[in-house]
């Protein structure tokens, strides 16, 4: 089969006979885009943020806010990590049990020597 030629995509899409993913991919782009812009609005109208240029602090603004993020991103690994030593904890001593239930199996099972 051959390619179809692009004039006769653009015919083909002029006329609204094909499916013409294009289109369709063009607009998904523009509605994420705007709603996108429209979030961004939103948190800044609300949030009392203002972006360096219009604050005159410059980076200091920026800075803080890093921080906190910073801050609370440690606290969360922070979290994370205690919770994990505990899971290792927990799980090195059930798989210590395990292996001493399967030595006195092991044991059990080996007829007694003469």
């Amino acid at each position: 089969a051959r390619a179809a030629s692009p004039q006769c995509l653009r015919a083909m899409a002029g006329s609204g006979k094909g499916y013409n993913m294009y289109n369709v991919q063009e607009a998904e782009f523009w509605k994420q885009r705007v709603d996108r812009e429209n979030m961004f609005a939103a948190y800044r109208n609300f949030s009392g943020y203002t972006p360096p240029s219009e604050s005159g602090s410059g980076r200091s603004g920026r800075t803080s806010n890093m921080s906190r993020a910073s801050t609370a991103t440690r606290t969360k690994i922070d979290t994370l990590e205690k919770m994990l030593l505990e899971e290792r904890s927990k799980r090195e001593e059930i798989e210590k049990k395990l292996q001493s239930l399967l030595e006195e199996s092991s044991q059990d099972s080996t007829p007694p020597s003469k």
